[in-house]
């Protein structure tokens, strides 16, 4: 029960912080260096995924152009710590690997993130993980990673507003 308070608090002060810093911005002129990442056709080859794992969930929107690719990553969680952010890297084969930038509680992270693409699924790699430093998560040995025993995400149609522009531009806004 106390736990639950708190989380109810933690969330209440984000809210609170992100509404607050919000009207602020309204009232400034915006300009297109602070627009949310957009997720276009012209920038390369369009795509979405989704993981829905009971109360939780995990959307990815990518753009890939020749062997590299960027996007948009948001972990969903009912009773834990939610997490969005950027996803960007290279193409190698049928693998995407790349870093994840990731906010979570008010803290920005990175890691390490590879994922298989197999019969339009990205199926997560899972291995031996290591901390370079205290905001970083890597794999010890990339080559030894198991995939489709974690997140498997399905490929979705790229829905406007997939992930929704409120939460990237908060993303956008937190991390300037």
């Amino acid at each position: 029960m106390k736990q639950l308070k708190i989380i109810v608090l933690l969330t209440l002060a984000v809210s609170f912080s992100y509404c607050n810093q919000s009207s602020k911005k309204q009232n400034s002129q915006t300009n297109q260096e602070n627009s949310p990442i957009e997720i276009t056709e012209s920038n390369g080859m369009n795509s979405c995924y989704l993981a829905v794992l009971g109360k939780d969930s995990v959307k990815l929107e990518l753009v890939t152009t020749k062997d590299k690719f960027k996007g948009f990553m948001h972990y969903k969680f009912f009773e834990t710590d939610n997490s969005i952010g950027t996803y960007e890297g290279i193409l190698s084969g049928d693998t995407l690997k790349g870093i994840y930038r990731l906010l979570s509680e008010g803290i920005i992270s990175y890691s390490e993130k590879y994922f298989l693409l197999k019969d339009n699924q990205l199926l997560e790699g899972v291995g031996e993980i290591e901390f370079p430093n205290d905001s970083t998560v890597k794999f010890k040995d990339p080559g030894r990673l198991t995939y489709g025993e974690s997140i498997n995400l399905e490929k979705v149609d790229c829905k406007e507003n997939f992930i929704p522009k409120e939460i990237k531009k908060f993303y956008e806004e937190f991390v300037e």
